[in-house]
């Protein structure tokens, strides 16, 4: 049977279901993209002590429609990424909390009306949230140059209910999602189960576009993620010029490589962090373990809306962690600290730390979701200090690329990894993750 590819990219989330030919609305023949945004949307949350708080969240969803030879539609739902504020928990304030969809291809059911379609749909969701970090902490694989830390996730489900109406034309506005009834439940206890439900309802307007596919049958979609370079520095009148430099270098050489996946990493505004004693960072004998000074690095500085990366001068011992490490890896408060000293020999440095915050492990580990193995040969392959990384990028790492801070926009892009036999199996199984967008950005047509 041969599968024309569709992407809805929704704030809401749709799972996929066969409609018969007769019900399906005008409006839904041929391909489509569709993007619907939704932020500060008030929630009821009930924490670990039955409490219940008022809090607020940020949404983006993925919906693919695929039309078969029989000319019969049929919707998945493809990602899922929520972002909600901090709540009091009995044991301390949870921080940002985040979710996202452990599986690409949940259906959605869809009853058909005159005015829309009535939808719904059952998740299966990865949450982690700060208070993870600070209690449980971060786990390294042991290896003498371990380079990703990782940190425990929480299992959430979700029931969702309500009406998607898309525009006859593409396009052309008028188009909305509304889901009537939303509720995220923790799974067991968790791992502190500071969380337990999230309810709530929400209203999102929709733009869609209907683009040509790329060759390979993907859309032709980009994901971005937001990064925060933090320069420590001894004081305002030191110099960061070598640090700006080397993130400068670093950051190109990982749009290159990412951008294959049609993966964009956006900077903020330097920060600059006044911390002398934190230029040289102090490794902790154990190479599973995070030491002080990097705890105390982390606690200096936090973006919400973006993945920090701290620049230092190096690490004690130089070698320690290859170089530079990343902390919580798939996580909305996933991190990096990378020192200028990688240069000149270790210019893709950057770009491996970024595969792992993007959820990648290293090729043969055994990663169990929310997480996923990279791809033998690739940028995420193993190195050692001042040995780079190869210069190639595989679809299965396009595929595997996930981030509740990603962000899905309309681009015109197709993936173009260094293994092309494979890259067709990015047709029946794009992963368009889509993020949280930074408050200063609107969703537009590039």
């Amino acid at each position: 049977m041969r599968i024309v590819s569709t992407i809805f990219a929704v704030h809401l989330l749709v799972p996929s279901a066969v409609v018969p030919p007769k019900a399906i609305q005008t409006n839904m023949q041929g391909p489509r993209v569709i993007i619907a945004g939704a932020t500060r949307v008030r929630a009821i949350v009930t924490g670990d002590g039955s409490e219940v708080y008022s809090s607020s969240f940020d949404l983006q969803v993925v919906l693919r429609r695929f039309v078969d030879d029989m000319q019969r539609p049929v919707l998945s739902f493809d990602s899922f990424n929520f972002i909600q504020n901090a709540i009091e928990s009995s044991q301390g304030s949870t921080g940002k909390l985040s979710l996202r969809l452990l599986q690409a291809g949940t259906s959605v059911v869809i009853n058909p009306t005159p005015t829309g379609d009535d939808i719904q749909a059952s998740l299966r969701l990865s949450g982690h949230y700060d208070l993870i970090d600070r209690i449980v902490g971060y786990a390294g694989t042991g290896l003498q140059d371990a380079d990703d830390y990782d940190s425990p996730s929480e299992e959430f489900t979700g029931t969702l209910r309500g009406r998607l109406v898309l525009p006859r034309i593409p396009g052309r506005p008028g188009g909305s999602l509304d889901l009537h009834q939303g509720e995220l439940s923790l799974v067991g206890n968790g791992v502190l189960g500071a969380v337990r439900k999230i309810s709530f309802q929400l209203h999102a307007p929709t733009t869609d576009l209907a683009p040509s596919p790329c060759s390979d049958g993907t859309m032709p979609l980009r994901r971005t993620l937001a990064v925060q370079p933090v320069y420590v520095r001894a004081d305002p009148t030191d110099s960061t010029a070598d640090q700006e430099s080397y993130f400068a270098t670093e950051l190109a050489k990982a749009n290159d490589l990412w951008g294959r996946c049609c993966i964009q990493f956006e900077a903020g505004s330097p920060a600059y962090l006044d911390r002398p004693t934190l230029q040289v960072i102090t490794a902790d004998p154990d190479p599973a373990a995070t030491s002080a000074e990097e705890t105390d690095l982390f606690d200096e500085f936090v973006d919400d809306d973006a993945v920090e990366i701290f620049v230092i001068e190096s690490f004690l011992p130089e070698t320690a962690h290859g170089g530079g490490a990343s902390w919580g890896g798939g996580k909305a408060t996933a991190r990096i600290i990378t020192g200028v000293n990688n240069l000149p020999g270790y210019q893709r440095h950057l770009a491996h730390l970024l595969g792992h915050i993007l959820s990648l492990c290293h090729p043969l580990t055994g990663c169990s979701p929310p997480r996923s193995d990279a791809s033998a040969g690739t940028i995420m392959g193993l190195s050692n200090f001042a040995n780079d990384h190869p210069d190639t990028q595989s679809a299965s790492n396009c595929l595997s690329a996930a981030n509740p801070l990603l962000r899905y926009r309309f681009a015109t892009c197709c993936p173009t990894p260094d293994d092309p036999k494979v890259a067709a199996a990015l047709r029946d199984c794009w992963d368009v993750g889509i993020s949280q967008k930074r408050s200063e950005r609107e969703d537009q047509p590039e």
